[in-house]
């Protein structure tokens, strides 16, 4: 900590440094002239109060009233034990591989509505046609349910 004290005086006085350790009684650190002192070994958890008199080198009586500073030493907050069996947090840099999730594998278009996300819900491209060309026809129409239309039924 260091403080001020006007120029033309600062001569003639000595400082005497105190401190109160979580209120009680008060310890003098030193007295010297320089105006700053280094508390070396702060204890966490421990609230400090310095006291900074200054002390008339010509008439021991005179002393100034005290400045003081409060300093409160906060409890170290520990660090979480790593669990080496925990799961490593994936790397938040980590670019994902867009070809890894093409699709959804539900065949839907993965927004939770089981159409085909075009406003209506045919899962072909709205219309009503029997073949929108899409996919292939069911039957060629001879009534045997094959798509060959070159096999005997075919009349010319």
């Amino acid at each position: 900590m260091s403080w001020n004290y006007p120029d033309e005086f600062r001569d003639q006085v000595t400082f005497e440094i105190q401190v109160s350790v979580d209120g009680g009684d008060l310890q003098t650190l030193d007295r010297k002239k320089d105006m700053q002192y280094i508390y070396g070994s702060p204890d966490e958890g421990v609230t400090y109060q310095f006291y900074v008199t200054a002390l008339s080198d010509d008439h021991s009586s005179l002393r100034s009233d005290p400045a003081s500073v409060t300093i409160e030493i906060p409890e170290a907050v520990e660090d979480p034990v790593d669990d080496p069996d925990a799961p490593d947090d994936e790397d938040p840099n980590d670019i994902p591989d867009p070809t890894d999730n093409i699709g959804n594998g539900d065949g839907s278009n993965g927004d939770g509505d089981p159409s085909n996300g075009n406003g209506d819900s045919d899962t072909d491209s709205g219309d009503n046609d029997t073949d929108n060309g899409d996919s292939p026809p069911s039957s060629d129409g001879d009534g045997d349910n094959d798509t060959n239309v070159d096999d005997e039924e075919t009349t010319e």
